[in-house]
């Protein structure tokens, strides 16, 4: 085995100063000495020529990851689809107010009341005016988003336009004590119920479809010291009713359109 053989400098000495003829002496110590050192020293050289080696193919390496990272990727945008999550869609309010008020800066702007994104593309908005433009009337605003590949090409509004306004709770008949209902509008297979609420004791409106589920409405005060009601559902309400209620759950009327 390598483990086994001699130094390669014991040859040498041997050719020198055979061992067998020869008396160990201080020169012969010198002399194994010089050989045995003479051997390391060699030995650098070819591990610095290994280091050298190992540190060009380090560099090598990150040349070829820096290059494969720079390398030119596909022109393919993705698109966002239209019915994308809520989450990853805002309206912005400069947005929405240009879309929902006249052009006239000089006219009353629509104060909101409330606003909800409806699958995805759909913001909603409630609104009314200002006390001092003397009209009670609920506004009803949607807003739609469409998917162009890229948000800011489009209506140059980031993509949002103005689909569909409607008033609500202005001139609905009453159709139980202290309550006006507008009827049902609806919009790509958006429901919406609105009203007024005429008297103190009722604290709350909720709407029964035939199968049993229910909504239950929001409730903003008016100018005029009545309040708003209005609900929406984003499916089809058949065979519904409308019940009123007090501020302890209990069912002060109903009114059934049928």
């Amino acid at each position: 085995m390598n483990s086994l053989r001699d130094p390669h400098w014991y040859d040498a000495l041997k050719k020198q100063q055979p061992l067998r003829k020869r008396m160990f002496t201080e020169e012969m110590a010198a002399g194994i000495s010089k050989l045995a050192l003479e051997a390391p020293a060699r030995r650098p050289f070819f591990l610095q020529k290994s280091h050298r080696f190992g540190a060009v193919m380090i560099i090598a390496a990150a040349c070829a990851v820096i290059l494969l990272t720079n390398l030119p990727v596909s022109n393919v945008v993705p698109t966002v689809p239209s019915n994308a999550g809520v989450s990853a869609l805002t309206l912005d309010p400069q947005i929405r107010d240009r879309l929902i008020n006249p052009r006239d800066n000089k006219a009353p702007q629509k104060q909101i009341l409330l606003e909800k994104m409806i699958n995805g593309n759909l913001a909603l908005i409630y609104s009314s005016l200002p006390e001092s433009a003397n009209s009670t009337a609920l506004y009803i605003d949607i807003l739609q988003w469409k998917d162009s590949g890229n948000r800011s090409i489009g209506t140059g509004l980031d993509g949002w336009s103005h689909a569909f306004s409607s008033l609500g709770a202005e001139a609905g008949g009453t159709v139980m004590s202290g309550v006006t209902w507008e009827g049902k509008l609806s919009y790509t297979g958006l429901n919406i119920f609105t009203g007024k609420l005429l008297q103190s004791d009722i604290a709350a409106i909720r709407v029964v479809d035939g199968s049993g589920e229910q909504w239950d409405a929001h409730i903003l005060p008016s100018s005029d010291g009545s309040r708003y009601w209005f609900v929406d559902m984003s499916i089809p309400v058949e065979d519904f009713k409308i019940e009123a209620l007090d501020a302890h759950g209990t069912v002060l009327s109903t009114h059934s359109p049928k």
